[in-house]
């Protein structure tokens, strides 16, 4: 469903009825359970969003306002990024505790730690859309082929819409649901069936500020 959602928000040519054949629904057994564990049909909520900002749901009364096409297609590079092996770990919660996910994993995977490693996020919901606490991602730490922790996988690369990102980690919602509602809508491309990744460059944590390119699957 959640996949399906970040369809209908930015393949705008596309019908509800394909959308919803392309994970095995009927058009009315899709508008059901889209309706049921998002509280809005299919046609409600590709109408709502094309607005200029959204809600940000980790901030009360907080608006995330969205820049221009424009402004967002001049840091937008698309490249092809090679595979990743990392060790990861999977949680279910909300985005704004990935602070303290982060410092206990990296605590925990300290010996792994190079001068060449990444530190990468999965994400598999939008908060936009999802209840913020049940939030799917992973956490990952870029290893080595012959790592012997059993939790080692391969994150598939490929081409990538990429975005850098400079700035507070409050401001990371608003940079993403900007790239989705306002460039992927309107650049021509299509978002490709992996998942959207977030590399990281810094991170300061005593203020929270991070330097990091916000990847997005395209083809």
């Amino acid at each position: 469903m959640e996949q399906s959602a970040f369809r209908l928000k930015v393949e705008k040519d596309k019908s509800i009825t394909d959308i919803g054949y392309d994970y095995g629904y009927s058009p009315s057994n899709y508008s059901s359970v889209f309706k049921k564990q998002n509280n809005i049909s299919p046609s409600e909520f590709r109408k709502s969003k094309y607005a200029e900002c959204v809600p940000n749901p980790f901030y009360q009364n907080k608006l995330a306002k969205f820049q221009s096409f424009e402004e967002y297609n001049q840091r937008v590079i698309v490249q092809e990024l090679d595979d990743f092996v990392v060790v990861y770990e999977r949680y279910i919660g909300n985005y704004i505790e990935l602070g303290r996910k982060w410092r206990d994993f990296i605590e925990k995977y300290k010996n792994c730690f190079k001068e060449d490693t990444f530190l990468i996020e999965r994400s598999y919901a939008d908060p936009s859309i999802a209840n913020t606490d049940q939030c799917l991602y992973d956490i990952c730490m870029t290893v080595d082929k012959n790592c012997p922790f059993g939790n080692v996988t391969t994150i598939q690369g490929g081409k990538f819409a990429v975005y850098h990102f400079d700035g507070f980690v409050h401001d990371i919602f608003t940079a993403f649901q900007g790239l989705f509602n306002v460039w992927l809508a309107n650049s021509g491309y299509k978002m490709n069936e992996r998942y959207g990744l977030d590399v990281y460059r810094s991170i300061n944590w005593e203020n929270m500020h991070v330097v990091m390119d916000l990847c997005i699957p395209i083809k």
